[in-house]
Parts: structure tokens; sequence; C-alpha cells
């Protein structure tokens, strides 16, 4: 076999470093690609995000002042709608719809968020429910839910469960123990109790020591004053003696 000359050594070398190169090169170009589609991407959705909440708030907005006949003809009728879905919870439901959307958006991909606003959809049925109970306000939401309740359970059955439920809810959404809760509540009762009866005792002790202090100078005047009524009556001489050269 023939042996490579030097020339065709030092073509392979650049050859070898140009490719390297090109590769190095592409793969700089790339990554920057990936980056800049990267941050376009979280542009569109910031941006898309911004117009969701804007367009909740607005929706917000206008069912607020439907409820309250600012709206209109057409806000007379959503007004209508709401309230016959509903019920009473109408007036809240705005609220409730644009903390939802917003909390929704902040919180994308956390599936403890997602537990936490599907536990408040509940709780938001529920009410409806419970106030269908009380005084026949919860809309058909809780009018449906309520058919479904007392036939099987009965009306006291039916408080039971569906306070229960709202319990539950409470507890997924603030993702705290009501046990826990009242116990601390109890412990912080309890200290404040001790330090109540501790302060008690301590006012009644300077409420006493005050009355002997009292007592005491009673005592101390009493016995000057007699002491002066029988120097007086051994020796009246004197007294008059005194009040002469005075």
């Amino acid at each position: 076999m023939a042996q490579k000359t030097p020339q065709k050594k030092k073509k392979s070398t650049t050859a070898k470093k140009a490719g390297r190169k090109t590769t190095r090169s592409t793969r700089s170009k790339s990554s920057r690609s990936t980056r800049a589609t990267k941050a376009q991407m979280e542009r569109e959705t910031i941006v898309r995000e911004e117009i969701v909440i804007l367009v909740s708030l607005a929706v917000s907005i206008i069912l607020l002042i439907s409820n309250f006949g600012l709206a209109g003809a057409a806000g007379r009728v959503i007004s209508d709608f709401m309230e016959g879905l509903f019920g009473q919870m109408t007036y809240l439901f705005p609220f409730l719809l644009f903390a939802g959307v917003t909390f929704f958006l902040s919180n994308r991909g956390n599936h403890k968020a997602y537990t936490k606003l599907g536990a408040a959809v509940v709780l938001v049925a529920l009410i409806c429910a419970f106030l269908e109970l009380v005084n026949r306000a919860g809309g058909s939401i809780g009018e449906k839910i309520a058919h479904l309740t007392v036939p099987a359970l009965g009306v006291v059955g039916s408080y039971v469960i569906i306070v229960i439920l709202m319990m539950i809810c409470l507890i997924l959404i603030t993702q705290r123990s009501l046990l826990k809760s009242v116990q601390n509540a109890g412990r912080t009762l309890q200290s404040k109790a001790k330090t109540g009866r501790e302060h008690r005792k301590v006012q009644r002790k300077e409420k006493k020591k005050v009355k002997e202090a009292k007592r005491q100078e009673h005592k101390v005047a009493g016995v000057s004053f007699d002491t002066t009524l029988e120097d007086a009556v051994r020796d009246p001489g004197a007294c008059c003696d005194g009040r002469k050269k005075s």
C-alpha cells in the first residue's frame, strides 16, 4: 500500500477540523433556535393567560351588575338564568368565577391546585343544596341534589351528609385538619383562661394588701389619738400651759 503524503494528511486534518466546526455551529444554532422558540412560546402563553383573565373579569363584572339590574334587558335575562341555576349563590358566583379562573391559570401543572379547584366547585354545589334545604333558595343545582338525598336519607340525614361533605371540601381546599385547628383553639382558650385566672389572683392579692395597709393606718391613727387624750386627762395643767404659751 502507498504511504500518505504530508499534503494529504494536512488536507484530511483540515477537513476534520472543518467538520467539527460545522457540527458545533449547527448545534449552537439549534440551541439558539430552541431557546428562541421557548421564549416565544412563553410570551404567547402569557399573552393568552392575560387575555383569558381580562375576559373572565369582564364576564364576572357583567354578571355582578346584572344581578343588581344595571345591565339592561340582557342583564335581566342573565340574572334570571343565573338565579334559576344557582339561587342565592348568584351574588357570589361572579367573584368565585374570577378567582377560579385566575387560580387555575396561575397554577398550571399543579395537581394539588386542580384538586383544590375541584373541591371548590363541589363546595359551591353543596352550598346550593344546603340553601335549598333551608329555604328553597338553591336553584336548580340545589334542587336536584336535594331530590336525590331527601328521599333516601330524609331531611336530617341530608343535612348531616351535606355538612360533612362541605367540611371535607374545606379540608381539601385549605389542606389543614379541622381536628388540629379545634385542638389548637382549645389550647389557646385554656392558656387564655389560665392567664386570666393568674391575673385575677394577682389583683386580689393587691387588693388585700391595700386593705391591710389601710387598716394598719387606721389603727395607728386611733392609737395616737388615744394617747393624746390620756395625756390631757392626766396632766390638764400642762395642756393649759401649752395653750398659754402659744
